[in-house]
């Protein structure tokens, strides 16, 4: 680690440290920095700065010739230490990328719906794990391949918000599987959203579908209506019982009385009366 010392110096300076230099100057700190150089045999510190912020430091230790640092040797090491601060800054800049990249793929691999964008030329950019399992396409064979590869309704749907950069909503397509291999069935109804991707200034630089599978709502429909079929059926059931079930008590209760009554002229003809129109 670099000594504290010099850490602090070159945070105040932002320009070279010279140790011959620090060894005229009064005071504990230079007495200090002065140590830590000749310590390390450090002869020059050079700070190397990106965006106004001290993120290294280079250190020189002292000439072979054993000659003092002239201002052009310092010029030449600024110069390098400068070029060091932006492939430094470059360098995070692309890790910072990557990891941006990483962290929104593995987003888009959790995501149950089907995304799909595509750049400015037409080339597919982006293919997550969903949109395999949708279309039997799979994400390695398809990015970087040209819309054309997508089904008829993705691909037409993409290409025309490329072109007219409107955001459009298909409330339900038939998206057919174009793998013949793919497991499922050959087609399924999906709800696809296409939006423009646009730059800080507006311009269109690509488009993104996100499409998801209806079927497991199309099921639920099914039940539903079926369901509604069901308890219509048990309502007509319960009526239907209901209205057997009156003249069948009217029926029993006449069969019951007639061991008793069967001398009773009156009450068989009562009986025969009552007993068809309850049949009826």
């Amino acid at each position: 680690y670099a000594p504290a010392e010099a850490i602090r110096a070159l945070q105040f300076a932002r320009e070279p440290i010279l140790s011959d230099e620090v060894a005229r100057e009064n005071g504990m700190s230079a007495a200090q920095l002065h140590d830590r150089l000749t310590e390390n045999d450090w002869s020059l510190l050079l700070p190397i700065v990106s965006d106004d912020t001290l993120i290294a430091m280079i250190a020189v230790g002292p000439k072979l010739s054993v000659d003092a640092f002239y201002p052009q040797d310092l010029d030449l090491l600024m110069t390098l230490a400068n070029q060091a601060g932006v492939a430094v800054k470059n360098a995070q800049l692309y890790a910072a990328v990557l990891l941006a990249n990483e962290y929104l793929e593995n987003i888009l691999a959790t995501i149950e719906s089907g995304v799909v964008a595509i750049d400015a030329s037409g080339t597919i950019a982006m293919f997550n794990r969903a949109a395999e399992g949708l279309t039997g396409l799979k994400a390695d064979a398809t990015k970087g391949d040209p819309t054309g590869t997508l089904p008829t309704c993705l691909a037409e749907a993409l290409l025309t918000t490329l072109s007219d950069g409107e955001p459009r909503t298909h409330p339900e397509i038939d998206l057919p599987t174009v793998a013949p291999a793919a497991e499922g069935p050959a087609s399924r109804p999906v709800i696809c959203t296409v939006s423009p991707v646009r730059d800080p200034g507006g311009a269109v630089l690509g488009a993104v579908a996100v499409f998801s599978d209806l079927t497991p709502l199309k099921e639920l429909e099914i039940e539903r209506r079926r369901a509604e079929r069901l308890a219509y059926f048990q309502a007509l059931a319960a009526g239907i019982a209901h209205e057997i079930k009156n003249p069948l008590v009217a029926i029993k209760t006449f069969a019951q009385l007639l061991p008793r009554r069967r001398g009773d002229a009156r009450f068989l003809e009562e009986f025969g009366r009552i007993a068809t129109r309850e049949i009826d």
